[in-house]
């Protein structure tokens, strides 16, 4: 008995010291499973904030693309918000569920380069006690998402016509301000302070690669890739190359066929188009003389030859026999056309009331191109740049005899030796510094204005143009502006100057009768090559970092922010719309 309880007692404490060890074990099992299950559950939770980051990423994609291609929220963007970024009534989440709830914020998008932007959009998982409201733990997560956008679809040009600016990018036209003759080009005639895509015929201009937009007070028009040119708009002169009514579309001018168009150019009413071989030929308005052809009739739907290789001597032309190599192209308000041929001189036909034709008198019209005097600022000069514009008005108002007159002006860009050593002159108006040769300036009155000057004039080369070589020049209403960069240096370094009244100068400052340099206030312009500089009625727009900028009139929405408030943009502002993102455009 004693060795059975002996026996009993020791198998009494093996069993004891089994069970503790399998109960260690059993507890070690369960805490391994416990630690599984926390790290699954951790990940779990992990992966929800990171879907919630990724949902971020992709609503505010489409926030992005739903107003205007920009950043449309203050503050940061969240479900519960709208896409300008007013919370809404209720809470909203990605995942709401009685033990978790996901939701994100988005930031300010990161501009990574010229061509992209980085969405960052953080995700947040937050993991309650079943049927309560309280956290017991949160996770976060961030996405980084690129969107890029190819630079051929980048800005490319633009042009200012009456109240109303047009751009082209990845060769198609997009145009907004007023439309009240259907210079948009959208086949409707309602005003678009945003972009509107220009209207295609598949049987007219088709799929044709846009290259190059002129525009007129209300019309456009533009060379195709098939070197053909395509006007719309309005068409009371004639300037659309036929004598029907005004059009909402791009129509052929059907008088250039079998022509290789390589360059246009637009007054108010009127169009010239430069062929390859060096001809011009011009059509619509001439009342003053603008088609330069000699004609007494006041407007011509048939493209005219003008100039070049095949207009006869017999036509007793200045420009007969001459090769062409360039034209001015947007002339919003002006009545006159200049030229410059193939020995880099200048020629002008038309309207002359302001002194504008360069000739060395003032008032009258002239039908037929003259030759600009260069026996003074331009003596032995080679001419490779040349525009103009500004109302050619000369006329009594009221009953006091006083003169009105408008600011009709031309601006060159000509060298001596090189290139390198090119400056800038201008003629015409100098009432309110259009000149920019810190000339006389003055007012309206019945005594002949000394500040009109019919001889070309040197821009002021001892402010912010000194030691620089100008590259372009561009003209609009009442001012002018250059693209210039320091001589010797590199084209990267080119920048915009202008001068003239305040709309037009570019850097929020007060009118100037000499160069100051254009400043859109956020180093843009200060720091990047500025090119594409154009002009146009009451504004300007130039092509910073591949994006367009325009500065001036913008009661019509024409500066392209979508806002016609303030009437007027006195520094460059992005043409917001104009942004394409991810290849694609929003119209």
């Amino acid at each position: 008995m004693l060795n059975d309880s002996k026996q009993n007692g020791f198998a009494l404490v093996v069993v004891l010291i089994m069970s503790t060890a399998l109960i260690v074990l059993a507890l070690s099992l369960l805490q391994t499973v416990d630690i599984v299950r926390t790290n699954n559950m951790s990940r779990y939770y992990a992966k929800l904030a990171e879907d919630a980051s990724e949902a971020g990423t992709a609503y505010a994609k489409g926030c992005i693309e739903a107003n205007g291609r920009t950043q449309s929220w203050t503050g940061t963007l969240a479900p519960d918000k709208t896409c300008a970024g007013t919370a809404g009534t209720t809470s909203q989440y990605v995942l709401n569920t009685s033990t978790v709830q996901t939701t994100f914020t988005v930031g300010n998008l990161e501009q990574a380069n010229a061509n992209s932007v980085i969405i960052a959009a953080t995700g947040i998982s937050q993991v309650k006690i079943k049927g309560t409201a309280t956290v017991i733990k949160t996770y976060t997560q961030t996405t980084k998402r690129k969107i890029v956008w190819d630079p051929d679809l980048t800005s490319q040009q633009s042009s200012s016509g009456t109240t109303r600016t047009c751009g082209i990018l990845g060769g198609n036209v997009y145009c907004w301000g007023t439309n009240t003759y259907g210079q948009l080009g959208n086949n409707t005639q309602t005003d678009s302070p945003t972009p509107v895509k220009l209207y295609r015929d598949p049987t007219v201009l088709g799929t044709k690669k846009i290259l190059n937009i002129v525009s007129g007070s209300y019309f456009n028009c533009v060379i195709a890739s098939d070197n053909a040119v395509y006007c719309w708009g309005k068409n009371e002169s004639y300037q659309l190359g036929n004598t029907g009514s005004d059009s909402m579309v791009p129509i052929l001018v059907p008088g250039l066929a079998g022509k290789v168009v390589t360059g246009l150019g637009a007054s108010s009413s009127s169009v010239c188009a430069l062929i390859t071989n060096g001809d011009v030929y011009c059509w619509g308005a001439n009342q003053k003389g603008q088609l330069g052809a000699g004609l007494g009739t006041s407007k011509v739907a048939v493209p005219t030859l003008v100039a070049g290789p095949s207009l006869s001597a017999s036509s007793g032309s200045i420009l007969a026999g001459k090769s062409i190599i360039k034209i001015t192209n947007n002339g919003t308000f002006n009545d006159s056309f200049c030229a410059i041929d193939s020995t880099y001189k200048a020629y002008c036909w038309g309207a002359n009331a302001q002194g504008e034709l360069g000739i060395g008198t003032t008032g009258g019209n002239s039908n037929t191109p003259k030759a600009v005097i260069t026996t003074s600022a331009l003596s032995g000069k080679k001419i490779i740049d040349i525009q103009s514009d500004g109302n050619d008005v000369l006329s009594d108002v009221g009953t006091t005899g006083d003169l009105a007159y408008g600011d009709s002006h031309t601006c060159v860009v000509a060298y001596t030796t090189t290139p390198n050593d090119a400056k800038a002159y201008c003629w015409g108006s100098n009432r309110i510094g259009n000149l920019g040769n810190n000339g006389v300036i003055g007012k309206a009155s019945n005594t002949f204005p000394a500040w009109i000057y019919n001889t070309p004039q040197a821009v002021d080369t001892t402010g912010v143009l000194s030691g620089k070589t100008i590259t372009s020049v561009a003209t609009g209403d009442a001012g002018s502006c250059v693209t210039a960069y320091p001589t010797g240096g590199s084209a990267n370094e080119q920048r915009a100057y202008c001068w003239g009244p305040n709309y037009a100068v570019g850097n929020g400052g007060p009118r100037s009768s000499v160069p100051v340099q254009v400043d859109d206030g956020n180093g843009i312009f200060l720091n990047n090559k500025i090119d594409n500089l154009v002009g146009g009625a009451d504004r300007f727009c130039a092509r910073a970092i591949q994006t367009a900028y325009c500065w001036g009139a913008n009661a019509k929405g024409q500066i392209g922010t979508g806002l016609t408030t303030p009437s007027t943009v006195r520094q460059p502002a992005e043409a917001l719309f104009l942004r394409p993102l991810n290849n694609e455009f929003i119209y």
